[in-house]
């Protein structure tokens, strides 16, 4: 008993340390190197973009990404090329660039270099450094799950499913480091892209459905967060969430129209943490789709989601905090009663976990209002 009381011990300290530097991290203090702006962190310093760390931050973060980029084209040409071989066996292997991709996230924990690395466009917070761990085990275990899943099942194993689950992840690690917006709609459509593949790959009738139900209403949230990117660009004039946040610090003639850009960015996220009343597509997709990716997307796009959601609404818009913070009550609100409810009724296991995850996105929903640190790391120890 003491042994589990020191694991979560261990990890609620961890929790709060990785929280601590994102909402602390800005201080709204600003200057100008001649190419790019840098904005000062409590944790780094003044992160000036110039000299032999950023180019160190950079060379981590492209070695991730193509750690996770390799896997898949390794993949992708390792199943075609052995043409007799069990299309299943592989899987296993595979999650080792995994295990490589989380050894360089950690490099990052102690990284007292700039806070923004490439352009400005990624955070090399901690927040960034914890929430990417978190996806690489939930992907790491989704590669096992799914090797398991078809070589019991009888289903042949689908050459596409490793580069595409990778591909998913890659799109997810890169979503809750987003410092811009314009990456973080590009994070978006590259998972997005690849879990409606994933949700019908098995070819069934019910998967194909499942995956066509979430094509057409992810590209419809796709164009609200798109639309709300360019509505916060027209009120602040950047897509840089940092720079958005001292935008919006001040009194403008233009806070109805970064209200609108909230409120249609809103819908994008929505519909990715199954948000009610935008929980539509969630009790089908979850049931057509495999087990396994049934599970990879009930816990890993959750935790890109939110990642995502806390960066743009508590740093960037934090600002209107009193006039988002009523609409995120009401989500939170409709989701956890539509999903405990709804969830009783249901005569499929897997039908009742979506209601039942659509209940806990309105829990998690609670620590977005909260607008502080304090929320930030329930959000993520939940």
């Amino acid at each position: 008993m003491r042994g589990a009381w020191s694991v979560v011990a261990d990890a609620s300290a961890m929790v709060e340390q990785a929280s601590r530097p994102l909402l602390a991290g800005f201080e709204f203090e600003t200057g100008h190197n001649g190419r790019s702006s840098w904005i000062r962190d409590s944790r780094s310093g003044l992160s000036t973009l110039t000299g032999d760390a950023i180019c160190t931050a950079n060379f981590v973060f492209q070695e991730g990404e193509a750690i996770y980029l390799g896997g898949c084209v390794a993949h992708a040409l390792y199943t075609p090329l052995v043409a007799r071989l069990n299309r299943g066996e592989g899987a296993a292997e595979f999650s080792l660039g995994v295990v490589l991709a989380g050894a360089t996230s950690l490099w990052l924990w102690d990284w007292d270099g700039p806070a923004t690395v490439l352009a400005d466009a990624v955070s090399t917070d901690r927040f960034a450094v914890l929430a990417r761990l978190l996806l690489l085990v939930v992907a790491a275990l989704g590669l096992l799950l799914g090797h398991q899943y078809f070589a019991r099942s009888g289903h042949e194993q689908r050459g596409e499913f490793t580069p595409l689950l990778l591909f998913a992840t890659s799109g997810m690690t890169l979503i809750v480091a987003a410092a811009d917006l314009i990456l973080t709609f590009l994070a978006l459509e590259i998972l997005s892209l690849a879990l409606y593949v994933l949700t019908g790959l098995t070819g069934r009738r019910a998967a194909n459905e499942a995956a066509m139900k979430y094509f057409l209403l992810g590209a419809f949230s796709s164009a609200f967060f798109l639309y709300g990117v360019a509505m916060a660009y027209g009120a602040t004039g950047t897509t840089k969430i940092a720079a958005m946040a001292l935008a919006l610090t001040g009194t403008g003639e233009k806070q109805a129209l970064a209200v609108l850009g909230f409120a249609l960015l809103a819908v994008g996220f929505a519909f990715k943490v199954s948000a009610a009343p935008f929980h539509m597509w969630t009790p089908d997709v979850y049931q057509g789709a495999p087990t396994p990716i049934t599970a990879f997307m009930s816990t890993a796009t959750k935790v890109a989601a939110f990642g995502a959601l806390i960066r743009v609404l508590d740093v960037a818009f934090q600002a209107l905090a009193w006039d988002w913070g009523p609409v995120v009550w009401g989500l939170a609100a409709a989701s956890v009663v539509l999903g405990s409810i709804l969830a009783i009724a249901q005569t499929n296991v897997k039908r009742m976990l979506a209601y039942s995850s659509i209940a806990h996105a309105g829990y998690l929903l609670l620590g977005i209002i909260a607008a502080n640190d304090t929320g930030k790391a329930a959000i993520l120890f939940y």
